[in-house]
């Protein structure tokens, strides 16, 4: 009886050892499916690709993806000629591109440690970003079929007047900005959108839906947080979500208009809650089944994403352009329910997982390659 109590007890033993191990494999296989889950092999062998910055998609992912850029926020300058303190050329129409550079440069985790004055190195710039400077070079023959040209938003007027008369090829366009404003839909836009010489169109806030030439491009996480981000997501992989909804502070800017949702409700706004450290605001979001995440200067904003990415649903009022991006993981209303949700800290409807994905740039530009390759059998395309 005493041999057999024992090889009960030996049962028990090794059942609950196998019951942790699996758990700690299941983890460990969750996160390298969300990173690794897609096709990975177009990635070069390149240590640079390794990095934060390139994995976790943000403002300033259509960069690295594109052939050519007409952009004035990524000016490129060499470190010697950068002071510290030093502003923006008078010629440049970003706000403060030296101080964007600055936060790509924390961002990507190289130098975490080298003073301000360092700045975005040249070895870096040519390692992400390796597209043509189409405003510098003006080298509009050297344009090929299918290539991927980039417009900051604040050049698309003269993208759509200036230079796209001068190309001669069919191109697909990819309109993006780090800051205000977003771009807005209009005539000239309805007119770009049926131009034969684009052959698809994708930008970060999109302003169409349901058109075969036009793909949604996501906005992303702050580069300022992605290191902290990326960290995080790799060592808090929640198993049990134990909030049903949360509602963290959130910036109701002066310049907001009266009827924003975060100036009509004061409790998405300024009675939001106080302001968190990252690191105690993602240990929130990642205990949370559901997050109110309202539209904030513009419709997309990095919350949509931080809570995606830790197994949240984020629950907005933003317009359902958005869908072709978020699909099934967000659930979009109208700012009444919003409100409503947020002041009673309850969502009846079930959870469900959101897909991760969505948050890594290898995942759009499949999707971008797997749109191309649909739109050449299709339209079977004739090259000039």
């Amino acid at each position: 009886m005493k041999l057999k109590h024992n090889y009960k007890l030996v049962g028990v033993v090794l059942l609950i050892f196998l019951l942790i191990l699996s758990t700690i494999l299941i983890k460990i296989s969750c996160f390298n499916t969300e990173i690794s889950g897609f096709n990975t092999e177009t990635i070069e062998d390149n240590k640079y690709y390794s990095y934060p910055l390139y994995k976790i998609i943000n403002p300033i992912s259509s960069y690295f993806i594109c052939d050519h850029y007409i952009s004035t926020e990524i000016q490129l300058y060499p470190v010697e000629e950068i002071k510290v303190g030093s502003s923006a050329p008078n010629n440049s129409t970003t706000r403060h591109p030296i101080d964007t550079l600055e936060l790509w440069r924390k961002a990507s985790g190289l130098y975490p440690n080298i003073p301000n004055s360092d700045y975005w190195s040249n070895e870096i710039t040519r390692k992400l970003i390796k597209g043509n400077n189409l405003l510098k070079n003006k080298n509009y023959d050297d344009i090929q079929n299918y290539d991927i040209i980039q417009c900051q938003v604040n050049h698309f007027e003269q993208f759509v007047n200036t230079i796209l008369p001068k190309i001669n090829k069919k191109i697909i366009l990819i309109t993006s900005q780090c800051g205000m404003p977003q771009i807005e839909k209009n005539k000239m836009t309805d007119e770009l959108l049926q131009n034969d010489k684009i052959i698809l169109w994708i930008s970060q806030n999109p302003i169409y839906k349901n058109h075969q030439k036009y793909m949604a491009f996501p906005y992303g996480i702050h580069t300022r947080d992605i290191t902290e981000y990326y960290n995080f997501i790799k060592n808090n992989i929640k198993m049990k979500k134990n909030i049903n909804v949360s509602n963290l502070y959130a910036s109701a800017w002066g310049w907001l208009e009266s009827n924003h949702i975060r100036k009509k409700y004061d409790i998405l706004g300024k009675d939001s809650g106080p302001k968190l450290d990252y690191h105690k605001y993602l240990e929130i979001i990642s205990d949370s089944k559901f997050l109110i995440s309202t539209a904030g200067d513009r419709n997309d904003c990095y919350r949509h994403y931080e809570a995606i990415g830790l197994g949240t649903i984020p629950i907005s009022n933003i317009n359902t352009n958005y869908y072709d991006i978020f699909e099934d993981s967000m659930y979009i209303t109208d700012d009444e329910n919003v409100f409503k949700i947020a002041k009673n800290k309850k969502f009846d409807k079930k959870y469900w997982k959101p897909n991760k994905n969505i948050i890594y740039l290898e995942y759009w530009k499949k999707k971008l390659n797997d749109r191309i390759q649909k739109i050449k059998n299709k339209n079977k395309i004739k090259i000039i």
